[in-house]
Protein backbone atom coordinates (compact mmCIF):
# COMPACT_ATOMS: atom_id res chain seq x y z
CA UNK A 1 0.00 0.00 0.00
CA UNK A 2 1.41 3.36 -0.79
CA UNK A 3 2.43 5.55 2.24
CA UNK A 4 0.32 8.48 2.93
CA UNK A 5 2.05 11.91 2.90
CA UNK A 6 2.09 14.24 5.69
CA UNK A 7 -0.39 16.99 4.88
CA UNK A 8 0.60 20.04 6.85
CA UNK A 9 1.46 23.33 4.99
CA UNK A 10 5.60 22.86 4.75
CA UNK A 11 4.44 19.69 2.83
CA UNK A 12 3.84 22.93 -0.09
CA UNK A 13 7.62 23.64 -0.47
CA UNK A 14 9.04 20.14 0.79
CA UNK A 15 12.36 19.63 -0.68
CA UNK A 16 14.84 16.66 -1.86
CA UNK A 17 17.54 16.27 0.75
CA UNK A 18 20.14 15.05 -1.87
CA UNK A 19 19.85 18.15 -4.56
CA UNK A 20 17.71 21.11 -2.76
CA UNK A 21 14.77 21.07 -5.19
CA UNK A 22 11.07 20.57 -4.66
CA UNK A 23 9.49 17.10 -4.51
CA UNK A 24 7.25 15.99 -7.10
CA UNK A 25 4.66 16.06 -4.51
CA UNK A 26 5.53 19.32 -3.81
CA UNK A 27 5.66 20.80 -6.88
CA UNK A 28 2.13 19.83 -7.94
CA UNK A 29 0.88 21.82 -4.77
CA UNK A 30 2.26 24.61 -5.62
CA UNK A 31 1.38 24.32 -9.31
CA UNK A 32 -2.08 24.06 -8.18
CA UNK A 33 -1.79 27.08 -6.13
CA UNK A 34 -0.89 28.56 -9.28
CA UNK A 35 -4.25 28.05 -10.54
CA UNK A 36 -5.49 30.22 -8.39
CA UNK A 37 -3.61 33.04 -10.04
CA UNK A 38 -4.91 32.04 -13.23
CA UNK A 39 -9.04 32.17 -12.39
CA UNK A 40 -7.88 35.95 -11.14
CA UNK A 41 -7.06 36.85 -14.46
CA UNK A 42 -10.45 35.40 -15.97
CA UNK A 43 -12.61 37.83 -14.59
CA UNK A 44 -12.57 41.43 -13.86
CA UNK A 45 -14.95 40.97 -11.16
CA UNK A 46 -14.35 40.91 -7.96
CA UNK A 47 -15.84 37.63 -7.34
CA UNK A 48 -14.29 34.47 -6.63
CA UNK A 49 -14.58 32.04 -9.72
CA UNK A 50 -15.37 27.62 -9.17
CA UNK A 51 -13.27 25.06 -10.52
CA UNK A 52 -14.06 21.40 -10.98
CA UNK A 53 -11.39 18.37 -10.84
CA UNK A 54 -11.23 17.70 -15.02
CA UNK A 55 -10.87 21.91 -15.19
CA UNK A 56 -7.65 22.01 -13.03
CA UNK A 57 -6.44 18.86 -13.98
CA UNK A 58 -6.76 20.02 -17.40
CA UNK A 59 -4.82 23.01 -17.18
CA UNK A 60 -2.01 21.20 -14.57
CA UNK A 61 -1.59 19.22 -17.81
CA UNK A 62 -1.08 21.56 -20.33
CA UNK A 63 1.31 23.76 -18.84
CA UNK A 64 3.27 20.46 -17.68
CA UNK A 65 7.06 21.43 -17.79
CA UNK A 66 8.65 20.10 -20.91
CA UNK A 67 4.65 18.90 -21.98
CA UNK A 68 4.35 19.83 -25.72
CA UNK A 69 1.69 17.82 -26.92
CA UNK A 70 -1.92 18.97 -26.88
CA UNK A 71 -3.28 17.37 -23.78
CA UNK A 72 -5.55 14.04 -24.34
CA UNK A 73 -8.56 12.58 -22.30
CA UNK A 74 -6.50 9.17 -21.59
CA UNK A 75 -3.31 11.64 -20.00
CA UNK A 76 -5.83 13.91 -17.43
CA UNK A 77 -7.53 10.84 -16.34
CA UNK A 78 -4.73 8.89 -15.54
CA UNK A 79 -3.87 12.52 -13.40
CA UNK A 80 -6.76 12.81 -12.03
CA UNK A 81 -6.46 10.28 -8.88
CA UNK A 82 -3.50 12.58 -8.09
CA UNK A 83 -4.77 15.99 -7.90
CA UNK A 84 -8.15 14.81 -6.54
CA UNK A 85 -6.23 13.96 -3.14
CA UNK A 86 -3.91 17.06 -3.51
CA UNK A 87 -7.31 18.88 -3.45
CA UNK A 88 -8.81 17.17 -0.56
CA UNK A 89 -5.87 17.77 1.40
CA UNK A 90 -5.58 21.52 0.51
CA UNK A 91 -9.37 21.89 1.77
CA UNK A 92 -8.05 20.29 4.91
CA UNK A 93 -5.17 22.59 5.23
CA UNK A 94 -8.09 25.82 4.79
CA UNK A 95 -6.51 26.34 1.27
CA UNK A 96 -9.33 25.59 -0.97
CA UNK A 97 -12.93 25.01 -0.14
CA UNK A 98 -15.51 22.57 -1.76
CA UNK A 99 -17.98 25.23 -3.70
CA UNK A 100 -20.74 23.16 -4.02
CA UNK A 101 -21.76 20.45 -7.11
CA UNK A 102 -23.10 21.34 -10.31
CA UNK A 103 -24.60 18.65 -12.98
CA UNK A 104 -22.26 16.88 -15.21
CA UNK A 105 -21.89 17.17 -18.74
CA UNK A 106 -22.44 13.79 -19.29
CA UNK A 107 -25.30 12.15 -17.53
CA UNK A 108 -27.59 12.36 -14.57
CA UNK A 109 -25.11 12.91 -11.71
CA UNK A 110 -22.90 16.00 -10.11
CA UNK A 111 -19.60 16.95 -9.76
CA UNK A 112 -17.39 18.68 -7.21
CA UNK A 113 -16.88 22.36 -7.32
CA UNK A 114 -13.87 24.12 -5.76
CA UNK A 115 -12.62 27.59 -5.04
CA UNK A 116 -9.44 29.10 -3.23
CA UNK A 117 -9.47 30.88 -0.13
CA UNK A 118 -8.19 34.22 0.74
CA UNK A 119 -5.25 32.30 2.26
CA UNK A 120 -4.90 29.81 -1.07
CA UNK A 121 -4.64 32.99 -2.66
CA UNK A 122 -1.33 34.04 -0.18
CA UNK A 123 0.06 31.14 -1.44
CA UNK A 124 -0.33 31.53 -4.69
CA UNK A 125 0.73 35.23 -4.79
CA UNK A 126 3.95 33.55 -2.22
CA UNK A 127 4.64 31.05 -5.08
CA UNK A 128 4.33 33.73 -7.88
CA UNK A 129 6.89 35.98 -5.93
CA UNK A 130 9.28 32.99 -6.56
CA UNK A 131 9.34 33.75 -10.09
CA UNK A 132 9.66 37.92 -9.74
CA UNK A 133 12.77 39.28 -11.66
CA UNK A 134 13.25 42.67 -10.56
CA UNK A 135 12.43 44.15 -7.46
CA UNK A 136 9.94 45.72 -9.00
CA UNK A 137 7.81 42.76 -9.97
CA UNK A 138 8.31 41.39 -5.91
CA UNK A 139 6.90 45.27 -4.98
CA UNK A 140 3.98 44.83 -6.95
CA UNK A 141 3.29 41.12 -5.15
CA UNK A 142 4.24 42.42 -2.05
CA UNK A 143 1.28 45.35 -2.24
CA UNK A 144 -0.86 42.43 -3.34
CA UNK A 145 -0.30 40.50 -0.29
CA UNK A 146 -0.29 43.58 1.71
CA UNK A 147 -4.22 44.31 -0.19
CA UNK A 148 -4.93 40.20 0.85
CA UNK A 149 -3.86 40.77 4.57
CA UNK A 150 -6.29 43.63 4.41
CA UNK A 151 -9.11 41.68 3.56
CA UNK A 152 -8.16 38.95 5.83
CA UNK A 153 -7.92 40.66 8.73
CA UNK A 154 -10.18 43.41 7.99
CA UNK A 155 -11.37 44.84 11.83
CA UNK A 156 -15.37 44.66 12.08
CA UNK A 157 -17.50 44.55 15.36
CA UNK A 158 -16.95 40.87 16.46
CA UNK A 159 -13.25 40.39 15.13
CA UNK A 160 -10.92 38.81 17.54
CA UNK A 161 -8.30 39.98 19.44
CA UNK A 162 -5.69 38.46 16.92
CA UNK A 163 -7.29 39.46 13.79
CA UNK A 164 -7.16 43.24 15.06
CA UNK A 165 -3.55 42.97 16.17
CA UNK A 166 -2.42 41.25 12.50
CA UNK A 167 -4.45 44.05 11.01
CA UNK A 168 -2.72 47.22 12.93
CA UNK A 169 0.78 45.18 12.98
CA UNK A 170 0.73 44.88 8.80
CA UNK A 171 -0.55 48.38 8.96
CA UNK A 172 2.18 49.79 10.92
CA UNK A 173 5.42 47.34 8.35
CA UNK A 174 3.42 49.01 5.83
CA UNK A 175 3.69 52.81 7.21
CA UNK A 176 7.33 52.42 7.84
CA UNK A 177 7.95 50.93 4.59
CA UNK A 178 8.77 47.13 5.78
CA UNK A 179 5.88 45.18 5.03
CA UNK A 180 8.28 43.83 1.97
CA UNK A 181 10.72 42.14 4.62
CA UNK A 182 7.51 40.55 6.46
CA UNK A 183 6.72 39.05 2.86
CA UNK A 184 10.56 37.91 2.57
CA UNK A 185 9.87 35.94 5.71
CA UNK A 186 7.11 34.65 4.97
CA UNK A 187 9.14 32.94 1.62
CA UNK A 188 11.84 32.12 3.58
CA UNK A 189 10.08 30.27 6.15
CA UNK A 190 8.09 28.22 4.31
CA UNK A 191 11.18 27.75 0.77
CA UNK A 192 14.56 27.21 3.99
CA UNK A 193 12.31 26.46 7.20
CA UNK A 194 14.02 23.37 9.19
CA UNK A 195 10.68 22.71 11.47
CA UNK A 196 7.15 21.23 10.26
CA UNK A 197 4.54 23.96 9.94
CA UNK A 198 1.31 22.17 10.39
CA UNK A 199 -1.51 24.89 9.64
CA UNK A 200 -1.29 28.68 8.68
CA UNK A 201 -1.73 29.79 11.89
CA UNK A 202 1.62 28.42 12.66
CA UNK A 203 3.15 29.81 9.99
CA UNK A 204 2.51 32.96 11.70
CA UNK A 205 4.12 32.14 14.75
CA UNK A 206 6.94 31.50 12.42
CA UNK A 207 7.33 34.39 10.83
CA UNK A 208 6.96 35.80 13.97
CA UNK A 209 9.88 35.40 15.25
CA UNK A 210 11.52 37.74 12.63
CA UNK A 211 14.45 35.17 12.28
CA UNK A 212 17.11 38.02 10.32
CA UNK A 213 20.59 37.17 10.38
CA UNK A 214 20.77 41.61 10.70
CA UNK A 215 20.18 41.81 14.48
CA UNK A 216 19.39 45.71 13.46
CA UNK A 217 16.61 44.50 11.68
CA UNK A 218 15.31 41.74 13.88
CA UNK A 219 14.94 44.29 16.93
CA UNK A 220 13.45 46.89 14.36
CA UNK A 221 10.56 44.52 13.86
CA UNK A 222 10.20 43.39 17.39
CA UNK A 223 10.16 47.01 18.35
CA UNK A 224 7.31 47.02 15.73
CA UNK A 225 5.62 44.08 17.59
CA UNK A 226 5.72 45.21 20.81
CA UNK A 227 4.61 48.96 19.91
CA UNK A 228 1.61 47.11 18.42
CA UNK A 229 0.60 45.45 20.82
CA UNK A 230 1.30 48.29 23.46
CA UNK A 231 -1.27 50.39 21.58
CA UNK A 232 -3.97 47.95 21.83
CA UNK A 233 -6.79 48.57 24.15
CA UNK A 234 -6.08 46.86 27.78
CA UNK A 235 -8.61 43.86 26.94
CA UNK A 236 -7.15 43.36 23.33
CA UNK A 237 -4.06 43.29 24.60
CA UNK A 238 -4.37 40.79 27.17
CA UNK A 239 -6.39 38.35 24.86
CA UNK A 240 -3.34 38.47 22.56
CA UNK A 241 -0.53 37.98 25.33
CA UNK A 242 -2.45 35.49 27.15
CA UNK A 243 -3.09 33.73 23.14
CA UNK A 244 0.64 33.73 22.54
CA UNK A 245 1.74 32.48 26.53
CA UNK A 246 -1.23 29.56 26.07
CA UNK A 247 0.24 28.44 22.74
CA UNK A 248 3.74 28.40 24.35
CA UNK A 249 3.29 26.56 27.35
CA UNK A 250 1.38 24.41 25.73
CA UNK A 251 4.34 23.31 22.88
CA UNK A 252 6.64 23.48 25.80
CA UNK A 253 4.53 20.87 27.75
CA UNK A 254 4.91 18.32 25.60
CA UNK A 255 8.88 18.19 25.95
CA UNK A 256 9.68 18.73 29.48
CA UNK A 257 11.15 16.44 31.27
CA UNK A 258 10.10 17.64 35.13
CA UNK A 259 6.22 18.20 34.34
CA UNK A 260 5.19 18.36 38.08
CA UNK A 261 7.44 21.46 38.88
CA UNK A 262 5.86 22.96 34.88
CA UNK A 263 3.21 22.79 35.96
CA UNK A 264 3.54 24.54 39.30
CA UNK A 265 5.29 27.14 37.32
CA UNK A 266 2.79 27.09 35.30
CA UNK A 267 -0.25 27.64 37.69
CA UNK A 268 2.34 30.54 40.01
CA UNK A 269 2.45 32.82 36.86
CA UNK A 270 -1.28 31.50 35.36
CA UNK A 271 -2.77 35.35 36.25
CA UNK A 272 -0.39 36.78 33.86
CA UNK A 273 -0.54 36.63 30.19
CA UNK A 274 2.72 38.98 29.40
CA UNK A 275 4.59 35.93 31.66
CA UNK A 276 5.38 32.65 30.68
CA UNK A 277 6.33 29.49 31.77
CA UNK A 278 8.72 27.21 30.73
CA UNK A 279 11.30 24.78 31.48
CA UNK A 280 15.50 25.29 32.05
CA UNK A 281 18.44 22.79 31.70
CA UNK A 282 21.48 23.87 33.96
CA UNK A 283 24.27 21.75 32.54
CA UNK A 284 26.27 23.00 35.67
CA UNK A 285 24.10 22.11 38.21
CA UNK A 286 22.21 19.03 35.97
CA UNK A 287 18.95 20.00 36.94
CA UNK A 288 16.03 20.81 35.19
CA UNK A 289 14.30 23.48 36.14
CA UNK A 290 11.16 25.47 36.00
CA UNK A 291 11.48 29.29 35.13
CA UNK A 292 8.64 32.03 34.37
CA UNK A 293 9.70 34.65 32.01
CA UNK A 294 8.28 37.79 30.43
CA UNK A 295 6.55 36.40 27.14
CA UNK A 296 7.88 39.22 24.96
CA UNK A 297 11.50 39.06 25.94
CA UNK A 298 11.44 35.07 25.39
CA UNK A 299 9.92 36.33 21.69
CA UNK A 300 12.89 37.76 21.18
CA UNK A 301 15.50 36.55 23.18
CA UNK A 302 18.77 35.57 20.79
CA UNK A 303 19.36 32.29 20.29
CA UNK A 304 22.67 29.95 20.72
CA UNK A 305 23.66 29.79 17.06
CA UNK A 306 24.55 25.79 17.57
CA UNK A 307 22.63 25.19 19.40
CA UNK A 308 19.03 26.86 18.75
CA UNK A 309 18.27 27.05 22.30
CA UNK A 310 18.31 30.14 24.72
CA UNK A 311 20.41 30.87 27.34
CA UNK A 312 20.11 32.03 30.53
CA UNK A 313 21.96 32.61 34.36
CA UNK A 314 21.35 29.38 36.28
CA UNK A 315 19.05 30.60 39.45
CA UNK A 316 20.51 28.13 41.43
CA UNK A 317 24.09 28.43 41.26
CA UNK A 318 24.31 31.38 39.15
CA UNK A 319 26.68 30.76 36.42
CA UNK A 320 26.35 32.53 33.22
CA UNK A 321 24.80 31.44 30.63
CA UNK A 322 24.54 27.91 32.10
CA UNK A 323 20.52 27.47 32.06
CA UNK A 324 19.28 25.96 28.60
CA UNK A 325 15.58 26.74 27.57
CA UNK A 326 13.83 25.37 24.79
CA UNK A 327 12.86 27.33 21.61
CA UNK A 328 9.51 25.95 21.23
CA UNK A 329 8.17 29.07 19.03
Amino acid sequence: MRKSEPIAISSIFARKDQDGNYTYSASIYQNILRYSVVLKKDTSENKRLSFTLWEITDWLTANEEGNIDKPNKQRIENKQETIRTKLQNLVQLKLIRIAGHKPMAKGTGTITTYQFTEFGDLFALTTKSFDSKTWQEFHHICDEIYNLFSTIFRIEEDSTSTTIFYSKFFERCKEKQVFEYIVMLLRDTLAHGTKNIPEVEDLFRRVFIFGFKDKELRNYLNRLFDETIDSLDFETKKLVLYSLKLDIESKMRESVKDLDGFEKERYRVRGFADTVALEGYCFMCNHFLPVGIELLDYRKWDRDPILGNLTANCPICGVSSSLQIADVL
